[in-house]
């Protein structure tokens, strides 16, 4: 497990780091550094509400894991996009965002019907992680990455839940 620690520590670090906004970085009375200002972040929060699109196809087609996951993973991305520093509430983002990204996998690929599904997958995959990749601050746009990693994370589990609920009244 120490590999398991040192790689998660690793990670935390290398996404806490801000090169680009160093310069936009502001402080609250208790002196606590922020990372970007709410007035930055505020269409990434809005960004976050599509979640619960498919996370409300997923509940109520019966699929309440995901259902539930979708709702966590929105309600800890809103709450950290609102007053981003670092801390809990960064950490609860990162690890229900990666929970909720291996929990759609799973179903995305279990519900698989076609060779173009696997092909769909692919390019969703890649597609979404590129823009991951865009959007690590180190970019001066990196707020409409971000935004569009959400937008493409949001039709990729719109997607699955199609699959999910094709294969559940197929059978």
């Amino acid at each position: 497990m120490p590999q398991l620690h040192t790689c998660f520590e690793t990670w935390k670090k290398n996404t806490l780091e801000v090169p680009s906004c160093r310069t936009q970085m502001s402080q609250n009375k208790q002196n606590e550094t922020f990372i970007i200002p709410f007035d930055q972040t505020k269409y990434v929060v809005l960004s976050s509400c599509l979640f619960l699109a498919p996370a409300s196809v997923c509940y109520f087609s019966g699929f309440y894991i995901a259902g539930y996951c979708g709702f966590m993973t929105t309600i800890a991305s809103i709450n950290y996009w609102l007053d981003c520093k670092p801390g809990w509430r960064r950490d609860c983002d990162l690890i229900a965002s990666r929970l909720m990204c291996l929990v759609g996998c799973y179903y995305f690929l279990t519900n698989i019907q076609s060779f173009y599904d696997y092909i769909t997958f692919t390019v969703l995959g890649v597609t979404t992680f590129k823009l991951y990749c865009l959007a690590s601050f180190q970019s001066v746009q990196w707020i409409k990455y971000h935004i569009l990693f959400h937008c493409m994370l949001t039709f990729s589990a719109l997607l699955a839940a199609n699959k999910m609920i094709q294969n559940k009244y197929a059978h």
